[in-house]
């Protein structure tokens, strides 16, 4: 109990120097709300000059930009009428109500964007989860029961392509290969549900839910599969050569019932201890530009929009809500693994 109070007040500090390194970085980069509200009303003065409407009436100077009035409006608006230590002070005070704000450019709040994003973004990357760990320990123990084979070799080879492509070229790779756009066209090209999934009963949307993320979800977790795979494999190996093992193995106990009731379960500590950085990896950063190439609507997807928009509430509203899932997801595993192993005291770590 006493490493949980600790661990959660330790929080409190990690949240407030992640929050002021990325509000730092944020004001001293180039560019911001009021440029990129600029630039808009200047593309929108341009194609209504190319279209021969008179701009008289709309209050805009040339290439001089805004009249000072507009300007000072904007600033207001944005929130650039206050000094930097102001406008953070007045972040922290918000959040710590979880009042995140109003986005600047999607005209809602921006706890009410996180909300409708995030379960198809918790979907995914749930699934690539699963997909990545059930594949990476099987393969593992395969290669473990038959190591230094034919299949552990080929097993291996196969391992280092997926593991060395980047992201980015295998969801294209598979794209191409397996959404029409160069061979086959098996899975949608972009998209989490048909135009006409509101019409389909639960079965059939689950399933057309599925069609669509699978190609996302492979390309989200195959690169990932080869580290638990080799942790599972030589967590394994090392099970074998213990006393323990080798005691079972003179008592006639099938290979297979030793490894399974007995080895399984210490073999795989090392690969829960990585889940925490799985879990934080794919839900919240990894699955950014999959979401960006594959057209799906989700958290990713409006990060990257937020970043280019300079859309700085929204941007601040989704790390802290992402920073706040990540350390109590590391919490939560770090009792789990107490949980599985005894021996592991985290209230003396330290």
């Amino acid at each position: 109990m006493r490493y949980l109070f600790s661990r959660l007040l330790l929080m409190l500090p990690t949240l407030f120097v992640i929050l002021l390194i990325n509000f730092v970085v944020v004001q001293i980069a180039p560019g911001g709300p009021i440029e990129e509200q600029l630039d808009k009303i200047a593309s929108e003065q341009q194609s209504l000059a190319t279209q021969g409407f008179a701009l008289a009436n709309l209050n805009y100077i040339g290439s001089a930009g805004l009249s000072d009035e507009m300007l000072a409006e904007l600033q207001t608006r944005f929130g650039y009428d206050l000094s930097v230590a102001e406008r953070f002070w007045q972040m922290l005070s918000r959040f710590v109500q979880f009042d995140l704000g109003e986005s600047f450019f999607q005209g809602q709040s921006v706890m009410s964007l996180i909300a409708t994003k995030l379960p198809i973004t918790m979907l995914l990357g749930t699934l690539s989860l699963m997909m990545m760990y059930a594949a990476g320990v099987m393969i593992g123990l395969y290669k473990a029961r038959y190591h230094r084979t034919m299949g552990d070799y080929l097993t291996t080879f196969v391992l280092a392509i997926l593991h060395a492509l980047p992201v980015v070229v295998l969801a294209l790779f598979l794209l191409v290969l397996l959404a029409g756009v160069g061979t086959w066209q098996i899975f949608p090209l972009q998209g989490v549900v048909s135009d006409n999934f509101a019409m389909m009963n639960l079965f059939d949307k689950a399933k057309d839910l599925l069609w669509h993320l699978t190609l996302p979800v492979l390309a989200s977790s195959l690169g990932s599969i080869a580290g638990i795979a080799y942790l599972t494999k030589f967590g394994l190996l090392a099970e074998f050569d213990k006393p323990y093992v080798l005691a079972m193995r003179t008592r006639g106990l099938p290979f297979s019932r030793i490894i399974y009731r007995q080895v399984l379960k210490n073999a795989l500590l090392p690969v829960v201890a990585q889940l925490p950085m799985a879990v934080v990896g794919v839900l919240f950063t990894g699955n950014l530009l999959i979401e960006v190439i594959f057209g799906i609507d989700g958290i990713g997807r409006l990060g990257f929009d937020a970043v280019m928009q300079r859309d700085y509430p929204l941007m601040f509203g989704i790390l802290y809500v992402f920073t706040l899932i990540s350390m109590l997801t590391q919490l939560l595993f770090d009792l789990l693994y107490h949980y599985l192993d005894p021996r592991v005291d985290f209230a003396h770590v330290g």
